[in-house]
């Protein structure tokens, strides 16, 4: 009997299927074939993307949208600080609320927002899984209490470039309760984000941090996520020149052993990633930063057995002639680096990405 493959399920079946994908998902199934492409291009997966600013004075363009009988499930606003066009942004999102996914909020310039604006527009949003707000700051003028923000019940992810989170009056785990993705700046004099951690510990599985200061990159490493699946840590300017440092990122290791994804844009020593190979014996992705990287290191990607991608960025290591003293990464099925060019024998090239 021949064994039956995703091309033998009918489009109704595919159409289900390709509805649960993420946009970047949805965009790469309709790259595999023409067929693929038929059924995922379908209204529901097709992007709103509107510049608020560019609208005309009279608002044809405005009517035409609103006319619209298409079910968009994704959809970013551009918008600058004129008050004036919020009203807009508001008025589309009554009309397409009930189907959006994903809602990308991007400031033209570097704007303060009020906070009762972004209860308005989360107000529609009551089904969104994913919600992506771009570099702007917001004003707490009232409290919590007086704005009244709905809780976002089927929201999933949530990735911000903003002071949010630093606000007291912005209750995420009461507004966010069902939250596992959090991708999120901890600034200099707060320590509101670090406290939200704290408070979603438990539930987390998908987190990404921005740092600025030592003493908040310490606080989260002394952090266990039980869940956790991908950590990405990124901050340049730190560099692990110290016993408790380094010690606090290998004890972060050792207390999130079911970490498969990891991003680390700091200083690497060879200890840590000692470390990540004892303990988190799933990894099968990694990316570092490795202008300090030193020879010992590499050593340490052939004791992780299950790694199968690795990316290593800033690439700046002086390698020996040739690479038969290093142990052999078996496991590894796609090799990124920059900067250099390097041959090694025993990864296949073809399989070898290397950025232009």
């Amino acid at each position: 009997m021949n064994s039956v493959t995703i091309n033998d399920l009918p489009n109704e079946i595919l159409e289900q299927i390709f509805s649960n994908l993420s946009l970047d998902d949805c965009k790469s199934v309709t790259q595999v074939c023409q067929r693929w492409f038929s059924v995922g291009f379908q209204p529901w997966t097709v992007m709103l993307d509107i510049d608020i600013s560019r609208f005309n004075e009279d608002h044809t363009q405005l009517d035409v949208l609103l006319a619209s009988r298409r079910i968009y499930r994704h959809a970013t606003f551009h918008f600058d600080n004129d008050y004036t066009n919020y009203e807009l942004l508001l008025a589309i999102l009554r009309k397409f609320h009930t189907g959006l996914r994903t809602l990308t909020m991007l400031p033209c310039t570097f704007v303060p927002l009020q906070l009762e604006f972004l209860q308005l527009v989360l107000s529609h949003c009551e089904s969104i899984e994913k919600l992506y707000i771009d570099p702007c700051n917001f004003r707490d003028d009232v409290t919590y209490q007086d704005i009244g923000f709905k809780s976002l019940p089927n929201l999933r992810s949530l990735h911000l470039d903003s002071n949010l989170l630093e606000l007291p009056s912005f209750d995420i785990g009461t507004l966010m309760p069902e939250l596992v993705e959090l991708h999120v700046p901890i600034g200099y004099y707060s320590d509101r984000p670090v406290q939200v951690l704290r408070q979603l510990y438990n539930q987390l599985t998908n987190v990404e941090l921005w740092f600025l200061t030592e003493r908040h990159f310490m606080s989260v490493c002394g952090l266990k996520f039980p869940r956790l699946h991908r950590i990405a840590l990124h901050c340049v300017d730190l560099v692990l020149d110290t016993h408790s440092l380094i010690m606090a990122v290998i004890s972060f290791f050792q207390d999130n052993p079911t970490v498969e994804q990891a991003v680390l844009k700091f200083s690497i020593c060879a200890p840590i990633l000692q470390s990540i190979a004892e303990h988190c014996l799933n990894l099968r992705y990694l990316c570092l930063n490795t202008s300090n990287l030193q020879e010992d290191c590499y050593r340490c990607f052939g004791e992780m057995k299950n790694l199968e991608r690795l990316r290593l960025e800033d690439f700046a290591l002086r390698l020996q002639e040739h690479l038969e003293d290093y142990p052999v990464m078996g496991s590894i099925r796609q090799l990124t680096w920059w900067k250099f060019l390097i041959r090694v024998s025993s990864i296949d090239s073809s399989l070898i990405a290397i950025p232009t």
